[in-house]
């Protein structure tokens, strides 16, 4: 009964309260499994990546198998640049629960740190061949597509990310990059201007719309 208080806490985004109930859970039943997988989780989307390793590493000893325990802990090594670490209990995880999406893409995401690239487009269509509408996928296999100098291939994910998510920033930024970076820069400032529609503080588009401005010649614009 208290851990579902605690759970329903943590989903009314009431963290603060959620992280006393969990922590009232741990000192009564210390290998209590699934509050030191919500509380690392917890501490994790807090930015507070070294508590949530602690937690959850807890969590894998009591429970070596638990795909849920063992991606938490990879999610928690990643954010701490930990890749090789992280790509690996990402794939413990996947050994038991092979259809684990955000495990599948955090290995993508690692594999594509750790320059092993064509593994990391492998894991990226694998989402993708699972579920055509995993937008983060497409945005971060255009990401390592752009990064390979494989442009028109990384627009088309841009696109494809940005037909599911219309409001993704990040990817309307990435599509402008590459455009900008083509034979027809001005195609690049629609894009630019959508991210900033759905972000006025996204600095990087705002520089990089002035930059493309200025390669026009349209100079006051850029100034602007």
């Amino acid at each position: 009964m208290e851990f579902q208080q605690a759970l329903a806490l943590h989903r009314q985004g009431r963290t603060e309260e959620a992280a006393r109930a969990y922590e009232r859970i741990l000192q009564a039943e210390p290998a209590h499994l699934d509050a030191l997988i919500h509380l690392g989780s917890l501490r994790l989307g807090e930015g507070r990546a070294v508590p949530a390793e602690a937690l959850l590493r807890r969590a894998v000893a009591v429970s070596p198998a638990s795909p849920e325990a063992l991606g938490n802990l990879a999610a928690a090594l990643q954010a701490l640049g930990r890749h090789e670490e992280a790509a690996a209990h990402y794939e413990r995880a996947l050994s038991h629960k092979p259809g684990m999406a955000d495990a599948r893409f955090g290995l993508a995401a690692c594999l594509q740190a750790l320059g092993r690239h064509a593994a990391a487009i492998a894991c990226y269509e694998t989402i993708l061949a699972a579920d055509p509408g995993y937008a983060e996928a497409h945005y971060g296999l255009a990401t390592l597509l752009a990064q390979l100098g494989r442009s028109d291939e990384a627009a088309a994910q841009y696109r494809a990310a940005l037909a599911i998510d219309p409001d993704f920033a990040e990817a309307s930024y990435g599509l402008g990059m590459v455009l900008a970076r083509g034979a027809k820069p001005e195609d690049a400032i629609g894009a630019f201007l959508q991210a900033l529609d759905v972000d006025p503080d996204y600095s990087e588009a705002r520089l990089a719309l002035g930059t493309t401005l200025l390669r026009l010649q349209r100079d006051d614009e850029a100034m602007t």
